[in-house]
């Protein structure tokens, strides 16, 4: 369920981002963005999408925590981080899948 959320939410800044090179001749203002306390999921995450943004692009985006991060910079975020709540409030803890939250 995560993976679903994760990738909604993913294609929907894709989409929203469409006309915005990632990347230009190997290089690139991004930076992969993830929670203060990420996970290891979400670590594993950030790598593997660094490296697959590689393999396309060619430029390598540096990993970082939120905190060293500003907000205004160009950016990816990975995980549950404070920057990716406001972006989507409805993908909080209690989220589930289809971005509504869940009752309880």
């Amino acid at each position: 369920m995560r993976l679903a959320a994760a990738c909604l939410c993913l294609s929907w800044i894709v989409a929203e981002a469409a006309a915005l090179p990632l990347a230009t001749d190997g290089t690139s203002p991004y930076v992969i963005v993830l929670p203060d306390e990420a996970t290891a999921p979400e670590e594993t995450a950030a790598r593997e999408l660094q490296e697959h943004i590689e393999r396309v692009t060619g430029a390598t985006l540096p990993i970082r925590r939120e905190r060293e991060v500003d907000e205004t910079a160009p950016q990816i975020l990975v995980g549950r981080s404070g920057r990716a709540t406001r972006c989507s409030p409805t993908w909080g803890p209690t989220a589930s899948a289809s971005g509504r939250r869940a009752s309880g």
